[in-house]
């Protein structure tokens, strides 16, 4: 949407994902000055995962280690983007068995609840694809910045609803993070402000004064389902529950409500979004003004159509209406 802002690096545009606050601004500039790399150990590791939705990770566990130029560079192009860390030496040599990382040097991608992928491929391309095959962290959350990523995925996207009552918020989303694992390749699972949000959510339903739920939205084919109202509340394992009814949802045993009508025009700005995306700015303007020159130039020409062939309605002769005489009482005389 616009107005939006860029972060330019070598010539190369990226989003930012900050806030738009004075301070915010101030923190985004001076934390893209500082070294991209930050040092991690495994009594910090937990932090940073608490912390940072997507981490990579260079671990070299050998005496001598140092940080290879390729993942430098890599770190320095997605800054801002994703945390990235070093262990190195002993801090390396832990770093290692505590994820069972049998080789080293390599990357791993880590995020909170997720298992850890490593790769050994330490090329400047191969780690440019490893980190592309891994934006989004086990549980990523929505917001303005990551919605166009998360609804174009290409899989259905399982939204908790955080909501008041915090703690069953807290409890809803802890329970996810289990059946997010177990359906990683099927659902990407998410998370969203239901107060900061609650224009968006109205149009699956969701009231502000309801509890806190769990959405399983298909961007793709424009469709959704709604959790039990009483996921909370019934007895057993919730964790277990929520993902038997994704399994259910999705296997087509739970009926589903449309996403938009078909005539909804959100849905249309959606497809154009869509199949402008990866087009540069000055290619997207250069469309939008010859289709308005365009359009201009059709109504001209239909305006113009249209007058051309106007005549005005004739109306028919009407008798001049007159006055007949004052009946008489008297007799005419022959």
């Amino acid at each position: 949407g616009y107005p939006t802002l860029k972060f330019y690096r070598d010539g190369e545009a990226r989003p930012y994902r900050s806030g738009r606050k004075a301070e915010n601004l101030i923190e985004y500039a001076k934390s893209m000055s500082r070294d991209p790399i930050q040092r991690v150990t495994t009594s910090t590791v937990d932090t940073m995962m608490e912390n940072h939705g997507v981490s990579f990770v260079y671990v070299d566990g050998s005496k001598d280690a140092s940080i290879s130029g390729e993942f430098q560079k890599i770190a320095k192009k997605y800054q801002g983007l994703y945390f990235f860390g070093s262990a190195v030496g002993k801090a390396g040599s832990s770093f290692s068995k505590k994820f069972r990382i049998d080789t080293t040097p390599a990357v791993a991608y880590l995020t909170k609840g997720g298992i850890p992928d490593v790769t050994t491929d330490l090329g400047e391309e191969s780690l440019d694809a490893f980190i592309k095959e891994h934006p989004f962290s086990l549980v990523t959350e929505i917001n303005s910045h990551t919605f166009s990523d998360v609804s174009d995925n290409g899989k259905p996207v399982m939204i908790v609803v955080m909501k008041k009552p915090k703690e069953d918020s807290d409890r809803l989303l802890s329970a996810a993070y289990a059946p997010a694992l177990a359906l990683q390749g099927t659902v990407l699972t998410a998370k969203i402000d239901g107060k900061r949000f609650s224009s968006y959510l109205d149009q699956f339903g969701v009231r502000k004064s309801g509890a806190p739920k769990i959405l399983i939205v298909d961007y793709e084919t424009e469709i959704y389902w709604h959790s039990p109202s009483d996921i909370l509340t019934s007895e057993g394992d919730l964790s277990l529950k929520i993902q038997e009814w994704v399994e259910d949802a999705l296997d087509g045993k739970i009926p589903y409500t449309p996403l938009v009508a078909w005539y909804n025009p959100r849905r249309y700005m959606r497809l154009v979004s869509k199949a402008l995306r990866g087009y540069s700015e000055t290619t997207i303007m250069i469309l939008m003004i010859s289709a308005s020159i365009m359009g201009a130039v059709l109504l001209f020409t239909c305006f113009s159509y249209l007058d051309a062939d106007f005549e005005p309605p004739r109306q028919e002769a009407q008798p001049i209406a007159t006055q007949a005489p004052a009946p008489t009482t008297k007799p005419k005389e022959e």
